[in-house]
């Protein structure tokens, strides 16, 4: 950690400050480009830059601090002569951050004309404008300059999408995204934003081919599968989420699965009863020891017109929820009103439930939300919450 790099500079060697220059580049992957200062400030002083890669380092942490005046005079500390892509492209940051668009594409325009055959910089110049109107041509030109030198760039692909997006293209930024993905599919966030607008644009079918070849690419990593599920479940398309969590259950049934699953399963239209069963009857050893299991085989009971044996898993799981967690009994209080979806049923039942809690102050206020549900019973829920007080 960093705790090891600070002693390691004890032994650094004073002729290249390599440990120096990992414990900087270090602070700054982790985003305390305050504390990396200090460090480049040695690196540059001691001479162990001669290429002048801290000292460009310690102009862009500066930049991020927001300490444009200090970056500038940094960044004209390195001779005029030794032009390279990154330091043009930090003067551009430079007068961006002082307002000045006229300096920022005159530094832009010489970082593509001194280094036309580097991607970046024209994706760099092509950022800077992304998402106007009076330079899509000028951006789509330059995005199209650096996939040409870099066809597997999906960060050119990324804001490309982005201006489509602003330009109103929606259409021309998902075919972006997907290409992105298929170049690197560990970018999570981007598969996210496809799968959730295919389902917004209500194209669920292509939403499912997004993340099926996602999931694919990713050799069946069962966190984007249950990812994927909660971005359908999220949409309330029950059936598709319970396509993923089911593949998800497959590799491991631990209770943040199978309750997902059995989430999907229970809201689906219709339910799925049978599937729904098969799933407890996989954890059979586990239904009786754990609440949400309990509360899932209680459901069941119910709609098979099993209400007493529903009464009593109900009950089971009750006794094993600490009513000191707000989790558990969240979760248990929302299973319930699953299975006595109409507020009658379920105040009766809460009525009974109370006779075997030690402090039943929280089933109270269970009835009194539910007897609020109906006009008639508002004058009972204020009467319990006065009491409750």
């Amino acid at each position: 950690g960093l705790t090891a790099l600070r002693q390691a500079l004890r032994h650094d060697d004073r002729a290249t400050l390599n440990a120096t220059k990992v414990l900087a580049d270090t602070l700054v992957s982790l985003g305390r480009q305050a504390e990396a200062l200090p460090y480049f400030r040695r690196i540059v002083d001691s001479g162990a830059d001669p290429s002048n890669t801290y000292r460009l380092r310690s102009v862009e942490a500066m930049l991020r601090l927001g300490r444009v005046a200090e970056a500038d005079a940094e960044l004209k500390a390195i001779p005029p002569d030794d032009s390279t892509p990154v330091r043009l492209l930090l003067a551009a940051d430079i007068a961006q951050a002082r307002g000045d668009e006229r300096g920022q594409k005159e530094m832009l325009d010489r970082a593509v004309t001194l280094f036309a055959d580097t991607p970046f910089v024209y994706l760099k110049r092509a950022t800077a404008f992304a998402g106007r109107r009076e330079f899509d041509r000028d951006v789509l030109s330059d995005l199209d300059a650096a996939l040409r030198r870099q066809p597997n760039s999906w960060q050119a692909l990324r804001v490309r999408a982005a201006h489509h997006v602003a330009l109103g293209r929606t259409e021309d930024a998902l075919t972006d995204l997907r290409s992105a993905i298929r170049i690197d599919p560990s970018q999570d966030e981007i598969r996210n934003a496809v799968v959730s607008e295919l389902i917004r644009l209500e194209r669920h079918d292509d939403a499912v081919e997004v993340a099926t070849e996602a999931i694919r690419a990713r050799n069946n990593d069962l966190t984007v599968i249950v990812a994927t599920g909660d971005l359908f479940a999220s949409a309330q398309q029950w059936s598709r989420a319970g396509f993923f969590y089911r593949q998800a259950f497959q590799q491991s049934q631990v209770s943040a699965i199978y309750q997902r699953y059995l989430d999907a399963l229970m809201n689906a239209t219709p339910a799925n009863l049978p599937e729904a069963e098969a799933v407890l009857a996989r954890l059979n050893d586990r239904v009786d020891r754990e609440p949400g299991l309990l509360m899932a085989r209680a459901w069941i009971l119910q709609r098979r017109g099993r209400a007493e044996d529903a009464a009593r898993d109900i009950q089971a799981a009750l006794r094993r929820i600490d009513a000191g967690n707000v989790a558990e009994v969240q979760s248990w209080a929302g299973q319930f009103r699953r299975i006595l979806p109409e507020p009658q049923p379920a105040i009766d039942t809460l009525t009974l439930l109370k006779r075997g809690v030690e402090n039943p102050d929280w089933l109270d206020y269970l009835i009194a939300v539910t007897s609020a549900e109906r006009p008639e019973g508002a004058e009972t829920a204020i009467s319990i919450l006065r009491r409750l007080a």
